[in-house]
């Protein structure tokens, strides 16, 4: 059996795109906070006193600083979501596609990146419909996230409690945040002709699984912890070696951010997602679905609901 460490090694192609997607964002959210600075330079304002006049909501005569700012929060949403979200989840599908083959045959197939394009091409409205539920997903979890934080915060008078709330969020990020993954990973190996029937039935077998699941998580969390260290160090010197470039230090701060982000997002968080999926596709791969998980998640998720209806009218496969 392959194993995730090896899994990782040998899909480096799709971990360096991620790199190289994230880059991409950076470079060109960085262009266009230039022209911002160079605009805000022009009116012969500070940052400083855009970010005073937020923060104690009086905009007063600095007004026109948030039309210079503005524009480079919203181009950089907007970038994101088309980058890092959108494009970004494609190339996850991909190497999960790969991944999924790997775990099954023993071996990561050849010309994988071709692989993994034609896997998510032949199954992409099931991809597109995993997307949503990323989000969906994402979104939940911020909001467990966020109750976690605010036990944290009543008892923060206690030593310890605020560094076990972080940690607390972070499992709950690794063990619920991958479901559209380890489901995708199933989905692509059945194949079973009805592409919705088999996500639904993966993300029975990722419930049904979650004492697997949250073995796996909690030693990714541990990991996890070590190298955001590691990796928050190395931000902090890219962020000194850019403190020079502006006396705002803006410049410094984007940097050391970004290369936090983009490491986190393409290193790191492709290891986790290959440690989850390898954890869940070997639990999983010759197990049926419990019948009585599909009554009890469609009440608990309309979308569910609607995987399981598609399912039954979808015959033909995507």
């Amino acid at each position: 059996m392959i194993t995730p460490l090896k899994l990782y090694a040998q899909t480096m192609p799709y971990i360096f795109a991620r790199l190289g997607l994230a880059l991409l964002f950076t470079f060109f959210s960085g262009v266009l906070l230039l022209i911002c600075l160079r605009l805000q330079d022009g009116l012969g304002l500070t940052l400083a006193q855009l970010i005073e006049a937020l923060l104690h909501e009086d905009l007063g005569e600095d007004g026109p600083l948030v039309a210079v700012l503005c524009p480079w929060l919203v181009g950089t949403i907007v970038l994101r979501f088309i980058t890092v979200r959108y494009a970004g989840y494609l190339l996850k599908a991909g190497h999960i596609a790969v991944v999924s083959e790997a775990l099954a045959k023993g071996v990561v197939p050849e010309k994988q990146i071709r692989f993994g394009k034609q896997a998510v091409l032949e199954r992409f409205g099931t991809t597109h419909a995993y997307f949503v539920l990323d989000m969906l997903v994402d979104g939940a979890v911020d909001q467990l996230c966020k109750a976690v934080s605010k036990v944290g915060e009543a008892f923060e008078n206690i030593p310890g409690v605020s560094a076990v709330s972080g940690v607390a969020q972070l499992f709950l990020r690794i063990a619920l945040g991958h479901v559209d993954a380890c489901c995708l990973a199933l989905t692509f190996h059945r194949k079973s002709g009805n592409a919705f029937k088999d996500a639904a039935d993966s993300v029975v077998l990722y419930f049904q699984n979650w004492k697997t699941l949250l073995k796996n998580a909690s030693v990714a969390t541990l990991v996890c912890c070590a190298l955001y260290g590691v990796l928050g160090i190395l931000s902090l010197i890219v962020f000194a070696c850019f403190m020079d470039m502006d006396e705002t230090g803006m410049p410094a701060a984007f940097a050391g951010v970004f290369f936090f982000l983009a490491v986190k997002t393409s290193f790191i968080d492709s290891w986790v997602m290959i440690k989850m999926v390898a954890g869940f596709f070997e639990k999983s791969k010759d197990t049926e679905p419990a019948a009585d998980l599909y009554g009890k998640l469609a009440d608990l998720s309309s979308k569910f609901r609607d995987l399981l209806r598609r399912s039954g009218e979808d015959n033909q496969g995507i």
